[in-house]
């Protein structure tokens, strides 16, 4: 009898940790959302700055547009387009692949993001799309999605339906049906191609125009280049000997 007793004691233990290392899990994963969720809050408020709720419907508006455009029957696309949307593909394609967590890409995911690159690529038609874009685009959109606890699944509305304007307005700042408008928004934030912004103690709105270091590196004065003799300069004082085969 004292032998029962013993491995129904054993079983009761053993119930026991596993059910407080099941609310152990939980109350990590709870933290770990709330984390994310702070995380894309901060970016979104110094990328966007602080919007109203029309400043926001009205952005949103604005890409639902031009993601209904590039959602259409590609045989009626313009062979530029084509050509921008094969460039995009063959980049978002090679993107690293998140495994682990339950927060990786799907096939919505993937879309969304190849949209993102496209109405880009188009609306910045001096400078167009340029291969690592699509890194930048892929870090805002993982940051927007997890934010909004890890729904790969971007969009309620496909975008041959899309959303009426009603829907729009009435959305919520965090509406995962909008991840991939706000994930666009803040990409054109990133890039710099968008007013606005947090300012900072004196007033002076600063914003990094990551978009520079993609235009034309063929003059002294580019950003980019004005970049590497920054990174030319610190490798004379880090490795004198590396920095005098490269010149």
């Amino acid at each position: 009898r004292r032998a029962v007793s013993r491995e129904r004691r054993g079983d009761w233990i053993w119930f026991w940790i596993k059910h407080r290392a099941s609310i152990d899990r939980s109350m990590d994963y709870r933290r770990d959302d709330d984390v994310l969720r702070a995380r894309a809050r901060r970016w979104a408020h110094a990328l966007l700055g602080t919007e109203s709720p029309r400043a926001r419907a009205t952005r949103r508006m604005t890409y639902e547009r031009a993601r209904a455009d590039v959602s259409g029957e590609r045989a009626s696309w313009s062979s530029d387009r084509r050509e921008l949307a094969r460039a995009v593909s063959m980049d978002v394609e090679r993107l690293p692949v998140i495994e682990g967590d339950g927060r990786g890409r799907d096939v919505e995911s993937i879309d969304a993001l190849m949209r993102v690159l496209i109405v880009h690529g188009e609306k910045s038609a001096r400078r167009g799309y340029r291969q690592g874009m699509h890194e930048v685009a892929a870090m805002v959109f993982d940051v927007a999605r997890d934010g909004r606890g890890g729904r790969a699944s971007t969009s309620s509305a496909s975008p041959a339906v899309g959303f009426t304007e009603e829907e729009i307005e009435s959305a919520t700042e965090d509406d995962v049906s909008f991840l991939e408008h706000d994930a666009y928004g803040m990409f054109e934030a990133f890039m710099g191609d968008v007013e606005g912004g947090v300012s900072d103690s004196a007033g002076d709105r600063k914003r990094l125009r990551l978009a520079t270091y993609y235009e034309d590196a063929s003059t002294p004065s580019s950003p980019i280049n004005a970049a590497f003799r920054r990174i030319e300069k610190a490798l004379v004082y880090i490795d004198a000997v590396l920095a005098q085969k490269l010149a």
